[in-house]
C-alpha cells in the first residue's frame, strides 16, 4: 500500500489598497501653481503555515511498527518546500492498519492585510476509494479558551471546515498565530484486505483570502 499527500497552501489574493499621501506643496504670492502628490501602494496578503512537530508510527523492515517523532519546524511557505508534505510521506512509504500521521501545524499573518481561512482536506483519486474510506481524517482547532475542537470524516469523503461565506476564523495583522492539529490514520476493520496495494493522493489546502 504506497500513499503519498501534498499540501497546497492558497494564500495570495493581493487586492488592497492601504495608503493614501497627500502633500500639499507650498506656493509664492501672486502664482497659482499647486502641486498635489498622489502616493498609493498595495498591502500584501501573506498567510504563512508551518509545521511545528510531526508524530507518526512507521513501519520499518521488521515489519513492526515504531513510534517516531520530528520536531524540525518547516514553513510550507517557502519556494523550497513546494514539493514537501506536512507528514513527510514518501512516494514509497507503505502504511498498514493502524498507521496514522499527525502533523501540529501554525498559521500566521506576516503581511499587512487582515484575512479569514478555512481549511479543506480531500481525496483526488476518484477510482482508488478501497484505501480513501479506510483512512480517518481528524483536524483539531482550538478555540478562544484553547479548548480542542474535533472535525472528523473518511478520506474518500473529504472534510471541510468552513468556507468563503462562513471561514474557521480571521487573523488580523500582528496578531497570535493560529494553531490546528492534521492526523490521518488507517482505521482497522473488517475491510482491510480490500485494500491491500491499493493508493490514493489527497491535497490539504488552507485558504486565506482578504477579509473585506
Amino acid at each position: 500500500m504506497k500513499k503519498r499527500s501534498r499540501l497546497l497552501v492558497l494564500s495570495s489574493l493581493i487586492i488592497a489598497t492601504c495608503l493614501l499621501m497627500i502633500t500639499i506643496g507650498t506656493f509664492a504670492l501672486f502664482t497659482d501653481n499647486i502641486s498635489i502628490h498622489h502616493h498609493l501602494e498595495a498591502g500584501t496578503l501573506n498567510a504563512t503555515l508551518e509545521r511545528t512537530y510531526l508524530k507518526y508510527n512507521l513501519l520499518e523492515n521488521t515489519g513492526y511498527l515504531v513510534e517516531k517523532e520530528n520536531t524540525e519546524l518547516i514553513d510550507f511557505s517557502k519556494t523550497t518546500t513546494i514539493n514537501r508534505n506536512i507528514f513527510d510521506i514518501d512516494s514509497g512509504t507503505l502504511i498498514v492498519p493502524g498507521s496514522f500521521y499527525q502533523a501540529s501545524l501554525r498559521l500566521s499573518n506576516n503581511g499587512n492585510v487582515a484575512f479569514k481561512y478555512w481549511i479543506e482536506l480531500n481525496s483526488i483519486d476518484e477510482d482508488l476509494q478501497k484505501l480513501a474510506s479506510q483512512i480517518e481524517i481528524t483536524i483539531t482547532t482550538y478555540n478562544e479558551l484553547g479548548l480542542e475542537n474535533e472535525y472528523k470524516a473518511y478520506l474518500n469523503e473529504g472534510l471541510s471546515i468552513g468556507n468563503i461565506d462562513n471561514p474557521l476564523g480571521e487573523i488580523a495583522t500582528n496578531s497570535q498565530p493560529v494553531n490546528f492539529k492534521v492526523k490521518i490514520t488507517f482505521i482497522d476493520n473488517e475491510f482491510n484486505n480490500e485494500a491491500k496495494s491499493n493508493k490514493v493522493n489527497f491535497d490539504l489546502t488552507v485558504c486565506a483570502v482578504q477579509v473585506v
